[in-house]
């Protein structure tokens, strides 16, 4: 019964670990890859944002303007944070919420949200940060593009 008991505590220490390194920073280029590979526009709105941004690079998926994702690399890990807090809130504040979802790490934060209406996106991981805010319809699409990327 011990030795059940150790090997089971070893599996799951191994699946906890394992997991805990999935996410990685991606480069722009990759997830602008990953973009035109779903056959989206890619933008890079970097120009038009203020320096007090903190924003080292930014792009952004386009789907016909039906909807639209955002990945930005900040400066450091703490303006990423904060982009990352003001969306979670933001998108927590809205009417009708039937499903949420929130994991915070120390490199890694997760929130999503589910109205009738729309999905709300929102990831960190270390200094950059993925989101989107969208009609529920496209959910299956952002989905996609979030699971390629370990997000």
């Amino acid at each position: 019964m011990k030795r059940i008991n150790k090997v089971l505590i070893i599996l799951f220490m191994g699946i906890i670990l394992t997991g805990c390194g999935s996410h990685k920073v991606y480069s722009i280029e990759s997830f602008n890859n990953i973009i035109k590979n779903e056959k989206m526009a890619v933008y890079n709105p970097t120009k038009q944002l203020p320096s007090s941004a903190h924003i080292k690079e930014g792009s952004i998926g386009l789907n016909d303007n039906k909807w639209r994702i955002e990945y930005y690399i900040f400066d450091d890990e703490e303006n990423a944070k904060k982009i990352y807090d003001d969306n979670q809130t933001l998108f927590a504040a809205s009417d009708g919420i039937n499903q949420q979802y929130k994991v915070n790490q120390e490199h890694y934060s997760k929130y999503y949200a589910i109205t009738n209406k729309e999905y709300m996106f929102v990831s960190r991981v270390k200094n950059s940060v993925l989101f989107a805010k969208i009609d529920k319809q496209y959910q299956s699409d952002i989905e996609r593009i979030i699971n390629k990327m370990g997000y």
